[in-house]
């Protein structure tokens, strides 16, 4: 108590006005210097898609999968058995990344290690595969497009499954 009231005398707000100053240039220091030691980001590669995957890639887009699909496996217990935990710079090689507005259907993060009907009947009737599918039919896409979009989520890997 005696110190605050140094600090509050003339002259003593300038040392208050000091430590503050001192504390909010470490706070800043440590914010900025603890991401330039973040090692977890040096497995970060960008991800290289064949021209195949690649195509698929944007019918993915143009048909909105985004928005019913995530690609990012939470730490939360629903997400248990899905594959392993997103880390924050998993998609960094994509642009613009597509890790999806909400989970109306299953996530795809790890769908080419755990989903073996990737398959294009499955995109023209969803429901001839999984009776209680929501998953509305892609049987407008022409055969090329649907190979070439199933050709995009077998890129979708966490390395060969759980």
């Amino acid at each position: 108590m005696k110190r605050i009231r140094q600090m509050i005398r003339p002259g003593g707000g300038l040392r208050l006005l000091g430590a503050v100053t001192g504390i909010f240039l470490v706070a800043v220091g440590i914010a900025y210097a603890l991401p330039i030691y973040d090692l977890t980001s040096d497995d970060a590669k960008p991800q290289v898609l064949s021209n195949q995957a690649r195509a698929g890639r944007d019918i993915y887009e143009a048909e909105g999968c985004v928005y019913c699909h995530t690609q990012q496996v939470r730490p939360v217990s629903n997400d248990l058995g899905l594959g392993p935990i997103t880390k924050a710079d998993a998609r960094t090689g994509q642009n613009p990344s597509l890790l999806g507005m909400s989970r109306l259907g299953p996530d795809l993060s790890c769908v080419a290690d755990r989903d073996a009907e990737l398959s294009e009947e499955y995109l023209q009737n969803p429901r001839s595969v999984r009776p209680s599918s929501r998953m509305p039919s892609f049987g407008h896409l022409s055969s090329r497009e649907a190979s070439n979009l199933i050709e995009y989520l077998k890129t979708l890997s966490c390395g060969g499954g759980e």
